[in-house]
């Protein structure tokens, strides 16, 4: 007899598959699926072409980013979530 997926992972996975079907934003990755394996929750979502945050961060080292990157990356993580708030 095969188990069931369960626990809040997999709600929050399905709940962000079922979110994403009314999302449409430049600053919101696409999630395309979700896929049970082993009880884990695995989300299927849009390539995202460029580098990733810790990418930049990365390469920064131990220097900071430059204000302007930074003020950058925030503004679109902020609209992103501007427009998911907003689907309440």
């Amino acid at each position: 007899m095969g188990t069931q997926p369960s626990g809040p992972m997999v709600v929050s996975a399905d709940l962000a598959a079922l979110l994403s079907l009314r999302c449409n934003h430049p600053n919101l990755v696409r999630i395309l699926g979700v896929h049970h394996n082993a009880g884990a929750a695995q989300l299927m979502v849009d390539y995202v072409h460029g580098r990733s945050l810790a990418a930049v961060l990365a390469a920064a080292g131990a220097e900071r980013i430059p204000l302007a990157e930074a003020l950058a990356i925030a503004r679109d993580v902020a609209r992103g979530l501007y427009f998911l708030h907003q689907l309440r």
